[in-house]
C-alpha cells in the first residue's frame, strides 16, 4: 500500500507539470520507443515492481495515438495493461492512464477481441464509478468504441454492469456534456434498452 500510494504521488507530479516539461516529458518517453515501455510493464507486473508498472502505463499514456497504438499491440501490451488494471496494485492516476492507452487501443477495431478475451470489459466498467471525471472520462470513451455498431460487445458490456453508472452520468449535469461531447455513448434512453450505440 505505501509503494502504490509513493507511486500514485510520482504519477500525480507527472500529470500536473506545466505543459513545458509535460512537452519534454512526451518527447522523452517517445524516445525510446515502445516495445521497452511494454517490457518494463510486464516486468514490473512479473516483480511486483508497482512504481515501473505506474511509470510503463504513463509514459505509454503519454504518447498514445493511433499508429502507436498498433505498436504498442504488436508488442503485447493487451494482457499485461489489463492484468495491471486487475490486480488491484495502480494508484488511481495509474489506472486513469491505462483507461487511456485503452481507449486509443479502443480506436482500432482489429484489437477488440483481444481486448475483451483478455477481460479487459470489467476493469472499464469499475472506472465508470472512480473518484476522478478523468478516469471516468477515458473509461467511458473506451466502451463506446468497443461497443458502436456491435450488439455483442454492448450487451457484454451491459453484463458487466455498465449501465447503472453510465445512465446515473447521464442524467447528471456534468457528466452528461462529458459523455455526449466524449464518449458519446448514447441518449440515456438507449442505455436504459440495453443499447449503447449512439442514437
Amino acid at each position: 500500500a505505501d509503494v502504490r500510494k509513493r507511486a500514485g504521488r510520482v504519477l500525480h507530479g507527472m500529470i500536473d507539470n506545466s505543459s513545458e516539461d509535460s512537452k519534454r516529458q512526451k518527447e522523452a518517453a517517445m524516445a525510446g520507443g515502445v516495445a521497452p515501455l511494454v517490457e518494463l510493464l510486464k516486468d514490473g507486473l512479473k516483480n511486483q515492481r508497482i512504481e515501473a508498472q505506474e511509470y510503463a502505463v504513463w509514459s505509454m499514456s503519454m504518447t498514445a495515438d493511433r499508429k502507436r497504438g498498433q505498436l504498442m499491440v504488436r508488442a503485447g501490451c493487451i494482457r499485461p495493461l489489463i492484468e495491471s488494471l486487475n490486480s488491484g496494485d495502480l494508484s488511481l492516476a495509474g489506472q486513469e492512464c491505462a483507461a487511456i492507452v485503452l481507449s486509443c487501443l479502443a480506436l482500432d477495431r482489429a484489437c477488440h477481441g483481444e481486448v475483451i478475451n483478455e477481460g479487459g470489459i470489467a476493469p472499464l466498467v469499475r472506472l465508470l464509478t472512480a473518484e476522478t471525471l478523468g478516469a471516468k472520462k477515458h473509461s467511458a470513451t473506451g466502451l463506446a468504441r468497443m461497443a458502436l455498431g456491435n450488439p455483442e460487445t454492448q450487451a457484454l458490456i451491459a453484463q458487466a454492469g455498465a449501465l447503472k453508472p453510465l445512465v446515473h452520468w447521464l442524467v447528471s449535469s456534468r457528466g452528461q456534456s462529458t459523455l455526449k461531447g466524449e464518449a458519446q455513448v448514447g441518449s440515456a434512453d438507449n442505455v436504459e434498452r440495453g443499447s449503447l450505440s449512439p442514437s
